[in-house]
């Protein structure tokens, strides 16, 4: 189940690569052959980085990995935070050109601690990876040039940076039973096939098709990790009709045979949930 669960979190990661337009190496053959090990050498790569997208990809990974347990309180984190929105609010008029950037500042802020209060905690560490990365704007750069905003900037972005990297190692993993787990991953694999198939998702015939099946599976994956099986039932009932219209227009296109199969896998799914 251990390695099941790595590789969900694998294809939940791979996925988010994909749409986020990245080409990480060794996701693809991780998912292919997971292991607890090498996913936890390319988390720590990942979450290390300068760039928010590989830490956006890395909080996808952590749900199938032990990260050890919680460091921190979230609450008092999250009461912090709200503290300094209101710094961030105060001195909002004072910031010239950089005013639109210090607001996209604030609101990350704003939601990554509300996320944190919620518990969507997958939510508030990329909400927070963006404060991080906006924090070090240029424009931000440029206000640290003026001798009375200096140390107040200095300070925000240094609370930023330590506020993310608390929040980065909140241990959060995914709680799936065997069973839907197989279902999910039934799903999982021909959906990441497809994506990293731009002849099948960008072929303009099949445009609109191919958008609300790759649409319907992530959300009916999203409502097994919930438990939730009437609504990924629903989804998939869906996705099964789109499937079947966007077959009978492609004739004997190239395809075909692999939008059969994962037709006949998104079938298997349902006769379980039902």
């Amino acid at each position: 189940m251990v390695d099941t669960l790595v590789k969900i979190a694998v294809g939940l990661a791979l996925e988010n690569a994909i749409y986020n337009g990245q080409v990480i190496q060794h996701l693809t053959s991780l998912y292919s052959d997971p292991d607890m090990e090498r996913a936890l050498r390319l988390h720590d790569e990942l979450i290390s980085s300068n760039d928010h997208l590989e830490r956006e990809t890395a909080f996808f990974l952590q749900l199938g990995l032990d990260i050890g347990p919680l460091q921190g309180e979230p609450l008092s984190l999250a009461g912090e935070m709200r503290e300094m929105e209101h710094l961030l609010y105060a001195y909002l008029d004072k910031y010239g050109r950089a005013q639109k950037v210090m607001n996209d500042w604030l609101n990350y802020i704003a939601n990554a601690s509300q996320s944190i209060i919620d518990g969507y905690w997958t939510d508030a560490k990329i909400l927070l990876s963006l404060a991080v990365q906006t924090s070090q704007d240029p424009t931000v750069e440029e206000l640290k040039t003026k001798p009375e905003l200096r140390y107040r900037v200095e300070t925000l972005q240094g609370a930023t940076t330590s506020y993310f990297q608390e929040l980065k190692g909140y241990p959060l993993k995914l709680k799936i039973n065997d069973e839907s787990a197989a279902s999910i991953l039934m799903i999982q694999g021909p959906l990441l096939e497809m994506l990293q198939k731009p002849n099948i998702v960008e072929d303009k015939t099949g445009d609109e098709y191919a958008i609300k099946v790759v649409r319907g599976s992530y959300t009916a994956i999203k409502y097994l990790m919930e438990k939730k099986e009437s609504e990924a039932e629903r989804e998939l009932l869906n996705v099964e009709r789109l499937l079947e219209r966007w077959m009978e227009n492609l004739g004997d296109d190239e395809n075909r045979l692999q939008l059969d199969d994962y037709y006949e896998k998104v079938k298997n799914v349902l006769s379980t949930l039902t």
